[in-house]
């Protein structure tokens, strides 16, 4: 490790089926936090990414700490980590006889299929929640007027596949219900799913050394708030989540830290 860089650190491995009070009361001091607020922060499946970024000795103690516990931790440098504009989230693509081609509007990308270090299968989310007040009458023989608040929520949900090269930087993002299809050819169907797993089947065969992960897939990932669209308008996604996520997934894949 370099002593001059800033570091974060993900669990990618807990001992059981989660934290257990004695690791959280080990690590909270070190990263100034009470067990209850490290407790929240590590909810959620793995890789659990803590937000905080450290210095090496803090980062080496968190290290040696989770391992004490029986745990598996990853560390990344914070020049390392990459935001999620550099990644490409495809409109079109092309699948080439040496490379996978995609576009987004005037952005283009191409990744041979020997390059390719990984395909990770994961579920994007974006929430949007509204809220009104109505006025409600509550009685008939003496009109008192109350104000209630309703909400209602949507949830829109995805399959996506993150295709990874060894320069994470120029990642491909193939999103299920954001593709267009064309570049399958008669390999379409009918349906976008149908569509999209062709697609992951078609990726499978052609960069056949890649390694295949899923995991992210199943687990919802909790999103971070997002816009406020209006006074009481409000949206959450969980895909700049999933980006880092999917980032310390590989590197830990590559490491031998799951």
């Amino acid at each position: 490790m370099d002593s001059s860089l800033l570091f974060v650190v993900a669990v990618t491995r807990w001992a059981g089926s989660g934290p257990e009070s004695s690791c959280l009361q080990a690590l909270a001091p070190v990263l100034g936090l009470s067990a209850y607020d490290l407790r929240l922060k590590l909810a959620g499946p793995v890789p659990v990414v803590l937000h905080i970024r450290l210095d090496e000795e803090r980062c080496r103690q968190v290290l040696d700490l989770l391992d004490a516990h029986g745990c598996k931790g990853l560390a990344l440098g914070a020049d390392e980590l990459v935001g999620s504009s550099a990644l490409l989230h495809a409109r079109d693509f092309e699948l080439g006889s040496e490379s996978l081609i995609a576009r987004d509007g005037e952005r283009e990308r191409s990744l041979d299929w020997t390059e390719i270090l990984a395909l990770v299968k994961a579920t994007l989310s974006t929430e949007q929640e509204s809220s009104k007040t109505i006025k409600q009458r509550k009685s008939v023989v003496r009109i008192r007027k109350q104000r209630r608040l309703l909400t209602d929520s949507t949830e829109e949900r995805e399959q996506a596949v993150y295709v990874v090269p060894s320069d994470f930087a120029q990642t491909v993002v193939l999103r299920e219900h954001r593709l267009r299809y064309a570049g399958l050819g008669e390999r379409a169907g009918m349906t976008k799913t149908e569509n999209f797993t062709a697609l992951v089947a078609e990726l499978r065969l052609r960069a056949g050394s890649a390694l295949f992960d899923e995991r992210l897939l199943s687990a919802k990932r909790i999103g971070s708030p997002g816009a406020v669209l209006g006074r009481r308008e409000s949206s959450s996604s969980n895909i700049s989540d999933t980006d880092l996520a999917v980032h310390f997934l590989v590197a830990a894949h590559t490491r031998g830290a799951l």
